[in-house]
């Protein structure tokens, strides 16, 4: 999934440059780097990125310079912020203007990569919470694939309402898989205690996994008509894929008119037509 993944590094200090661009390229990520604001604003403005990771201090402006600019033309694009000059005033008014991250030079691999890929997992969950959330039924309940993780966003929701402590902002995919697999939570009272008790442990940005199974039993995959565990990624994809196609052909292809229907930013739109293989012309699926 990295190899896909466009990354825009922003530093002035070309050693801390190479090191962080080699970390990304290990990560097998596509990486652009731009030395200085202005030049990582001509970037912006010709290409698209599903990341942004600039430092705090650089000549001729600086990182929250650029996350204006990032927030005004893509909004769903999160930003990382690096610096080695940290300060609690400095911290509290990057994350109120939209910074997913802010490491402190020196870090490690580890450490940075940790903070990419869950910046990302947080960016998919809010993709995928979006898209949910305005899909119309098209079958009785508990026959679409989308039923449970739209109940689970929904609970997730409600406690993100009565507690706005918490930063955790959804579900990342192999959760919602998860959840779409596990018999038990069609009881919605359980689904609820399992949520809550996962997010008790949860320690970044999204619900995993690997929290949802420390938090409770799991039961065996649903099972199709053939008595195969059902390849949930491959349907849950598949419906979306086709709900995209729909609500494109709507609007004759109109990516802008798509998305303001959609609630989500144009860019969203299109990374989600990217992920799931859409172009303008597709029909659709069988």
């Amino acid at each position: 999934m990295s190899q896909n993944v466009h990354v825009l590094l922003v530093e002035d200090d070309q050693a801390m440059l190479a090191s962080c661009r080699q970390a990304l390229e290990a990560g097998r990520y596509k990486v652009e780097s731009a030395p200085s604001p202005k030049e990582a604003k001509s970037i912006l403005l010709r290409d698209e990125f599903d990341l942004v990771i600039t430092d705090l201090r650089m000549p001729h402006g600086g990182g929250m310079a650029l996350l204006e600019t990032v927030q005004r033309n893509s909004p769903e694009t999160p930003v990382i912020l690096i610096t080695a000059y940290p300060s609690v005033e400095t911290a509290v008014g990057a994350f109120k203007g939209g910074v997913v991250d802010y490491l402190t030079k020196p870090f490690t691999d580890e450490q940075f990569l940790d903070a990419v890929r869950a910046a990302l997992s947080a960016r998919r969950a809010r993709e995928h919470a979006a898209l949910l959330s305005r899909m119309q039924p098209s079958a009785p309940p508990r026959h679409r694939p989308t039923d449970v993780p739209r109940l689970a966003i929904q609970i997730l929701e409600g406690f993100l309402k009565a507690n706005p402590r918490l930063r955790v902002t959804g579900f990342s995919d192999d959760a919602l898989e998860l959840l779409a697999e596990d018999p038990s939570s069609g009881n919605a009272i359980e689904l609820r205690n399992w949520i809550h008790r996962a997010l008790s442990k949860t320690v970044g940005p999204v619900i995993t996994e690997k929290n949802l199974r420390e938090s409770g039993a799991v039961g065996q995959p649903l099972l199709d008509g053939r008595g195969a565990a059902s390849p949930r990624r491959a349907v849950l994809q598949e419906y979306e894929r086709n709900y995209l196609i729909e609500m494109l052909d709507q609007h004759e292809g109109n990516v802008t008119h798509t998305a303001e229907t959609l609630g989500i930013h144009r860019v969203t739109l299109q990374r989600l037509m990217r992920k799931l293989g859409i172009t303008r012309s597709s029909g659709p699926h069988p």
